[in-house]
């Protein structure tokens, strides 16, 4: 099993910025989403429709919605693709692994700091379970608890990519290939894709995301 890690991950000298358990939702830094929300993913093979679910996992929701508002996945490079022998994901959002002027990637440090803060922002691990009233939060699911995960891990589902620590998502995201259960309970799903499957399935590793845009 491969992990879905942040890569690379280096954090330097920057400060770190993770959410207590009172300013999940809302928090100072940006708004949860409430609802669902509906984005297109500018790719250079094409166009993918994302269905944000903010009612199942309103903290991620946010979080990536902020990130596209600051422009952070605008040619953001897919680092990490995953399709043979058998699919598996494609992994992009490395907010400073970019195609440059010449489509040479440049690399960066894997993580989200905010220019004006000079902190880097990590968001805690985000699942929410069938009867639970708010999303558990930094607790990986147990097998007894697998049915009852409410946003699983199906082809085109999308979700946040973190290193070990269950609170180090930052701002790295995949989009699965295929139904990938023995993920579920371990990593943040947040939405799903609606339109643009066979576009996901044409993703190969340096291709990039051209922009981002919310449709409603």
């Amino acid at each position: 099993l491969l992990p879905i890690i942040l890569s690379p991950l280096i954090v330097s000298c920057q400060r770190a910025y993770n959410y207590s358990k009172d300013s999940y939702c809302p928090n100072e830094i940006f708004k949860c989403l409430e609802g669902k929300k509906k984005i297109e993913i500018i790719t250079n093979k094409g166009a993918i429709s994302v269905e944000l679910d903010g009612t199942s996992a309103p903290l991620t929701s946010g979080n990536f919605l902020d990130l596209i508002k600051k422009g952070v996945y605008q040619n953001s490079v897919f680092h990490k693709v995953i399709n043979k022998p058998k699919p598996f994901f494609v992994q992009a959002g490395d907010p400073s692994l970019r195609i440059g002027p010449n489509k040479d990637w440049l690399v960066g440090n894997g993580i989200y700091i905010d220019p004006e803060k000079g902190y880097a922002r990590f968001i805690p691990l985000e699942i929410s379970l069938i009867s639970d009233q708010k999303p558990r939060y930094n607790k990986l699911i147990n097998n007894q608890s697998f049915n009852r995960i409410k946003l699983k891990h199906k082809k085109g589902s999308i979700s946040m990519a973190r290193s070990e620590p269950i609170n180090s998502a930052s701002s790295q995201f995949y989009i699965s290939l295929r139904d990938l259960p023995e993920l579920d309970g371990r990593y943040a799903v947040f939405g799903k894709t609606i339109s643009g499957i066979e576009v996901l399935e044409l993703i190969e590793e340096g291709d990039y995301i051209l922009e981002i845009n919310i449709i409603e």
